[in-house]
């Protein structure tokens, strides 16, 4: 999740690699203001260049579909119910 990663890495400093500076955090080093931006277009790169693979080597064979989440939620059934089950999917 490309958000998670640059909010709470980068700007945050509360996930790995743990950079950050004031106001967002009390790390050790890094800047909130730059190099949240600087993640982002690499991890957007990557994942760019992990698509053009798939789509040269693998979707034809496959015919699978590839995307990008950027901050995704998941939700359990409180029970097996049809009710329950629903309202996780929603």
């Amino acid at each position: 999740e490309p958000y998670i990663q640059v909010i709470y890495g980068y700007q945050r400093g509360a996930s790995p690699p743990s950079r950050c500076s004031k106001p967002f955090g009390n790390c050790t080093r890094g800047d909130s203001n730059i190099e949240p931006l600087v993640a982002a277009h690499n991890l957007i790169r990557s994942h760019l260049a992990a698509v053009n693979i798939y789509r040269m080597k693998y979707q034809d064979k496959q015919r699978g579909k590839i995307g990008i989440v950027m901050s995704a939620d998941w939700f359990e059934p409180v029970s097996d119910s049809s009710a329950d089950r629903l309202a996780a999917e929603r």
